[in-house]
Order: C-alpha cells, then sequence, then structure tokens
C-alpha cells in the first residue's frame, strides 16, 4: 500500500471504520525507543517522536490497561474489545532512559521481557552484533569460520545480503552454535574496535540488573525473554529449552524480590515442548503471531502480540486492521 493511499484512507477516518469492525484486545510491542544515528544498525529502536505520536494515537482509541489487568479479564472473559497492552522485547537501557519517562508522562503502564544472562554480563543481542558488525563496521569483508562462510561487504547491496543470510542462522541454529557464530561476528574486528562500536551504537546496550530494578521500582512489569533470547525451535536441545525458559524466572525473582509471571518467547519461536515449559512456569507466555484474535480460548502459553511498524500511517492502519483471524 502507498503512501498516498494511506494518507487517503487516514483523511477519510478509513482506520476509525477498521476499529469500530475489529473490537478484540491487542497487546503489542516494542523493543527500543531512543535517537538513532543509524536506523540500518539500530533497527529495532524507535525513534523517540514517532514512539510518542503512537502512544498518543493508541491512548486516544484504545484503552491501556495494564498485563496484571489483561490477565484477569482473560480468565474471566471479560474483554472489552478495547484494551491495548504495551510490550518491550529483550531489556534495552533506554527503555529505563527514554521508554520510561514518556509512558510515565502518559501515565500508562507497561511491561518489559528481558534476556537474563545479557542483563548479567553486559553481552550485545546476537542480531544486533549481526548488523553493528556487519553493516556499523568499516569491513570490506567477514568471516564465520564455525560456518566455513566467507562474505564480501564492499557495497549496501552486499551488506544487507549477508546480514540477512547470518540472521536466518542466528534464529535457527541450537544455541552453542548462535554463540559461536556471534563471536565470530566480533572476533572481526579488534577489541578496540568493538568497544567503541558498542559505544557508538549504545542504544542497543542491554539493561544491568540496577537499572532493571531501577524500572521495576518506577512501575514497570518484568517478565522473561529467557536467559540467553535463545529462539524456542525444534532445533534447540529440549534440556536447554527448559533450563532457558525456567531458570530466567528464577534469576528474575531473585534479581528484583517480585515473582514474574509472564514470558514472552524471542522471535516468537514456540514447540509442543517450550509451550508446557512456559505452562508449567508463568501465569501467562506471549508469542509475536499477531495477526490471531485474542479470546479467553487462546492458549496461555503463546498469546500472540502485534509488532508495530516504525512509520506512522502504517501504524494507524495495522493497529486497527490486526488483528483479523
Amino acid at each position: 500500500m502507498n503512501n498516498l493511499l494511506k494518507n487517503t484512507l487516514l483523511t477519510f477516518k478509513v482506520d476509525a471504520l477498521i476499529r469500530a469492525n475489529n473490537r478484540c484486545p491487542r497487546i503489542v510491542f516494542w523493543h527500543g525507543v531512543d535517537d538513532r544515528i543509524n536506523s540500518e544498525v539500530e533497527q529495532e529502536i524507535f525513534d523517540v517522536e514517532i514512539f510518542e505520536k503512537q502512544i498518543a494515537y493508541i491512548s486516544k482509541h484504545f484503552e491501556i490497561v495494564s498485563i496484571e489487568e489483561f490477565e484477569k479479564r482473560y480468565l474471566a472473559d471479560d474483554f472489552t474489545g478495547r484494551e491495548v497492552v504495551l510490550t518491550f522485547d529483550d531489556g534495552y537501557a533506554n527503555n529505563l532512559y527514554k521508554v520510561q519517562p514518556i509512558l510515565n508522562r502518559f501515565g500508562l503502564p507497561f511491561s518489559v521481557f528481558v534476556s537474563t544472562d545479557n542483563i548479567s554480563n553486559g553481552e550485545y543481542f546476537p542480531t544486533s552484533v549481526n548488523r553493528i558488525i556487519v553493516k556499523g563496521a568499516d569491513l570490506q569483508e567477514i568471516n564465520i569460520p564455525s560456518q566455513q562462510l566467507h562474505f564480501s561487504v564492499r557495497n549496501d547491496d552486499e551488506r544487507g545480503k549477508v546480514v540477512r543470510q547470518i540472521s536466518d542462522l542466528l534464529k535457527t541454529k541450537p544455541l552453542d552454535e548462535v554463540k559461536q557464530i556471534t563471536n565470530d561476528l566480533i572476533s572481526n574486528v579488534s577489541q578496540d574496535v568493538w568497544e567503541a562500536l558498542k559505544e557508538k551504537y549504545k542504544s542497543v546496550r542491554p539493561m544491568t540488573w540496577d537499572e532493571v530494578r531501577e524500572l521495576h521500582k518506577k512501575g514497570a512489569t518484568i517478565g522473561s525473554h529467557c536467559q540467553q533470547h535463545i529462539c524456542c525451535h525444534d532445533n534447540q536441545n529440549e534440556d536447554v529449552l527448559e533450563q532457558q525458559i525456567k531458570q530466567s524466572k528464577q534469576i528474575i525473582e531473585k534479581e528484583l524480590g517480585a515473582e514474574c509471571r509472564y514470558f514472552a518467547y524471542p522471535n516468537g519461536n514456540f514447540t509442543t515442548f517450550s509451550n508446557k515449559c512456559v505452562e508449567d512456569s508463568y501465569a501467562l507466555g506471549f508469542s509475536t503471531k499477531g495477526r490471531e484474535r485474542i479470546t479467553s480460548q487462546s492458549q496461555k502459553a503463546i498469546i500472540p502480540r502485534i509488532g508495530l511498524p516504525i512509520t506512522l500511517n502504517t501504524f494507524k492502519l495495522l493497529i486497527n486492521l490486526f488483528p483479523r483471524k
């Protein structure tokens, strides 16, 4: 859908018509909000101005509820169809320094799902490492020896293709291979260069536990996003999946001194086994399969969420149009 058509639809308030005919609860998710310096590298980060406009729109047209209130209505089968729950994945420091002040100004509740090992050790997430090294470093070639791969990255087209190819590996390989691929990526630059790149692209820095505690103290609900942002697909060892899902809950509860009731799947991947682990440990679990409508019959381990687009007009149409199944 081109921009002219989107503008025309919004001018004639088609978004309101869609909303009136698509009443159902929605859970939306972002990753982070910050002042970006390179949108190609910091793809998971929304600009502050765009985020504020999105929040203003949601506040005007929907009822924003906490994840706890959503749980109550889910269990009671008592949805109004206007509910929206605001969630954030991974646990970036900007959730404390940018997101929290904005949502506090609006008086809105929100939840953050954190990957506990990244909070503990400060390591950047694999997909962030991929984009920082391939698109953010001044390199002509990339080597991934653990996968016997060598790439030329001499222009934007090559860099884009390499990012996508490595991203596919990171999202489909078992955890031990993902760790090695990530280390291989970093080894393409010196340690000094890597530290400088992390500082340059600090919008994707994970929080520390002190920052998570401060965010929790300021009202955010903290949920689990596994220990190491593991994609819970069929290529993962089941013992590893169980540990990632269950131990992350224990770590959060120990660090915060509060119950961790909610879980969100990294990348939205899940299996029958992972769902059982989530059902055994959490009140609710969330996927990213956001086109399915939420009802009280939705499986409690994989309640769907909607990922929001960064362009404002597309956002206004999508949040009303979906979920639709």
